[in-house]
């Protein structure tokens, strides 16, 4: 992991990849970073999860691809709906209204595999870790719910822009509560 950060601060300082004055490298830095972070979380409490080998490997190919169609979605100019659309839908409040674009095609892919890592995988973890006997088992780490809570809190507010998407679906609820 130290390599592929190292050559992702390396490419980022030279500006290659930079077009229009935007760190496009960033995000395939976070592809390799943050995957790898995933399969840490497993790797930690690896005797005990069902499955290990098909989860670690499982889970570095889907934050992967889910990082990956979010670097795709975050170069696509625009709204995630189509403007008229989302006026229509303001003005109705009929989610049938609404037309994805193609950007709101792949963040939302990628909102949707960041929220089924957050809610789902790391939980199945925190669960696999106290029902093992948790800070009593030995064999256990002791920090693992310190590293799971970082993670946890920290990882969606490194995503930026892939974020928006839940961002909307926040102003949606909130509009509708008006009503």
């Amino acid at each position: 992991m130290c390599m592929a950060q190292a050559t992702a601060a390396f490419i980022t300082v030279t500006r290659w990849l930079h077009i229009d004055n935007v760190n496009w490298f960033r995000y395939l830095g976070y592809a390799f970073t943050c995957s790898l972070m995933q399969a840490e979380l497993v790797v930690l409490i690896a005797p005990y999860v069902p499955c290990y080998s098909m989860n670690a490997v499982g889970i570095v190919l889907l934050t992967h691809t889910w990082m990956v169609l979010g670097w795709i979605g975050s170069m696509h100019e625009g709204f995630l709906f189509e403007d008229a659309s989302w006026n229509m839908f303001l003005e109705s409040g009929q989610v049938s209204e609404l037309q994805v674009t193609t950007k709101g095609i792949f963040i939302g892919i990628t909102a949707a595999g960041l929220c089924s890592l957050l809610f789902l995988q790391m939980p199945f973890l925190a669960m696999i870790f106290f029902c093992n006997g948790g800070l009593k088992n030995e064999d256990m780490p002791p920090h693992y719910l310190k590293l799971m809570a970082t993670v946890w809190l920290t990882w969606p507010a490194c995503l930026g822009r892939q974020w928006s998407l839940l961002n909307c679906l926040f102003l949606f609820f909130n509009h509708f509560q008006a009503l």
